[in-house]
């Protein structure tokens, strides 16, 4: 993907951020996979009247070292209408490896705020579908409705404990045929001290030889 493009994100990024102090969430992570692998992942939420920025940062060490050998990013702008029961969105994404990055245009649909929202509310739970309607690769090309993104978080017990997650439902074609590939993450988080929460997490990522593993960690989150 040509350095222009990548530069563009940033710079979007840059300037809905610019004021980042102002109602920035920051939530850093650190995991041990039962794969025998090391990640840890930096998440970014800013918000700013109706724009919002959203980042993921992964990078990953194989046999539990210390030596990082794989990195994936997501850079998320949103523009919120219809009282913020939608949100017209950009995402970029960049990881190891060349001719590889995405770029995609979608609508995010809150549901939380659409359908039974005070239920939504007195359960302390939200969920959103993020519709990626296209996409650009390598050498500009383009894919027509690459991805559907779910997203959800349930807090419990005055917030002392979380449960939360994401299913990205993948979309492509492969010598001519249709291939459904998901990636989800499900985690449950324990607040033991001020901002320190032990976590631990199920993933399923069918990108990878080996698909399924659990992750046990700390998170820290800063707000």
């Amino acid at each position: 993907m040509s350095a222009l493009l990548r530069i563009s994100t940033l710079f979007l990024c840059c300037v809905i951020s610019s004021d980042l102090y102002a109602q920035t969430i920051i939530d850093l992570n650190t995991y041990l996979d039962s794969r025998k692998y090391f990640n840890g992942n930096i998440n970014l939420l800013h918000t700013q009247g109706k724009w919002q920025y959203f980042s993921l940062s992964d990078i990953r060490s194989n046999d539990y070292n210390v030596d990082l050998n794989s990195f994936y990013s997501e850079h998320n702008l949103r523009y919120s209408v219809l009282d913020n029961k939608y949100k017209i969105t950009y995402q970029g994404v960049h990881r190891t490896g060349i001719n590889n990055d995405k770029y995609r245009l979608g609508l995010l649909v809150n549901i939380s705020n659409i359908l039974v929202a005070d239920w939504f509310k007195k359960v302390n739970t939200w969920y959103f579908v993020n519709f990626h309607f296209i996409e650009m690769g390598y050498n500009y090309q383009l894919n027509a409705f690459p991805q559907m993104e779910h997203v959800y978080k349930i807090n419990l017990f005055k917030n002392k404990v979380y449960v939360n997650g994401f299913l990205d439902h993948n979309i492509s074609v492969a010598e001519g045929k249709l291939v459904s590939k998901i990636v989800t993450e499900h985690q449950v988080g324990y607040n033991f001290y001020k901002n320190l929460f032990f976590v631990t997490e199920v993933r399923l990522n069918q990108f990878m030889n080996n698909p399924f593993g659990v992750g046990i960690g700390l998170e820290v989150l800063l707000k």
